[in-house]
């Protein structure tokens, strides 16, 4: 796929409940042991994860691989951020001199730009297709990275906005 398209291969994947909810009411995530598993599993066999600076504020993540044994095959990082509203103290930020991490962005904000090139962030600024960032381009600067594939790791809009748009090669629900 990926030397056809000059894009990576696009996993998907969403733990939700039967109304729909990707979290219960305490916010508690509603996976289970076998589920996380799965999810290190499908991390450690990726170039890259994709999220959006909103579940990155939210969840402070790791999105590395926790198995025992695979660690050294946890991915890079690429963060969705189309006005620059990571938050400056965030896992991802400080661990990115230690990880690869992309911020596809379409910012003019000087000194949130200075700082995340001062903690090592390969920013890219990216046009809009319409008052998103085109994710087409954000598939094809990662593809230029040598990134073969990539999980996207988003909430509920980011992954019903890929699945409408027919982004995922694979999807795992």
């Amino acid at each position: 796929y990926s030397k056809e398209s000059n894009k990576p291969y696009v996993y998907g994947k969403l733990a939700i409940s039967k109304d729909f909810y990707i979290k219960n009411k305490k916010k508690a995530y509603i996976t289970n042991k076998h589920s996380l598993s799965t999810t290190h599993i499908l991390r450690s066999k990726v170039d890259c994860i994709i999220t959006t600076s909103r579940t990155a504020n939210d969840d402070n993540p790791k999105l590395n691989c926790r198995i025992k044994g695979l660690e050294s095959f946890s991915p890079q990082i690429a963060i969705i951020d189309k006005n620059l509203i990571i938050k400056n103290k965030l896992f991802l930020i400080n661990n990115a001199k230690s990880v690869k991490t992309f911020i596809f962005h379409n910012s003019q904000n000087k000194s949130k730009i200075r700082f995340l090139k001062s903690k090592n962030i390969n920013l890219i600024k990216t046009p809009l297709s319409g008052s998103n960032l085109n994710f087409n381009f954000i598939l094809k600067s990662l593809y230029e990275h040598e990134i073969m594939s990539v999980l996207v790791e988003g909430g509920k809009s980011l992954t019903t906005s890929l699945l409408i748009a027919g982004q995922f090669n694979e999807f795992f629900l």
